[in-house]
């Protein structure tokens, strides 16, 4: 049986994991964000800069290598992003109306009364 200290272990990671998830699907969101629509894709222009990785990590001072693995990391967070922003927009359940109206949503006094606690105040 595993201890506490094990299982919070364990829940901290989880936690850690997901935050560091969250951060880059935020940043691929935000990148997203930066244009209109009708003017490009920063991310396309993005990897179209990086495809010279070479020339990309002497500008950084970082090794090629890691520049070179960027459009596909970019691309399977764009993937993310998509897949997590359709799972979100489910059809809402339908509202079911339970009885005649108090009032009318555009502000016109209906015939009906209601309960006393509910009527306008003369």
């Amino acid at each position: 049986m595993p201890s506490f200290q094990r299982l919070l272990s364990i829940m901290e990671n989880d936690l850690e994991d997901d935050v560091q998830k969250n951060k880059s699907l935020n940043v691929i969101r935000k990148g997203l964000e930066i244009r209109d629509p009708g003017c490009g894709d920063f991310w396309e222009d993005f990897m179209s800069v990086c495809s010279d990785a070479n020339a990309v990590a002497d500008l950084l001072d970082i090794p090629a290598t890691k520049v070179s693995k960027w459009a596909s990391i970019i691309r399977e967070k764009l993937k993310q992003v998509e897949d997590t922003d359709s799972q979100d927009t489910k059809p809402r359940s339908k509202v079911i109306s339970t009885g005649e109206p108090i009032a009318d949503p555009n502000g016109v006094e209906t015939s009906f009364d209601g309960p006393a606690d509910t009527r306008p105040m003369p």
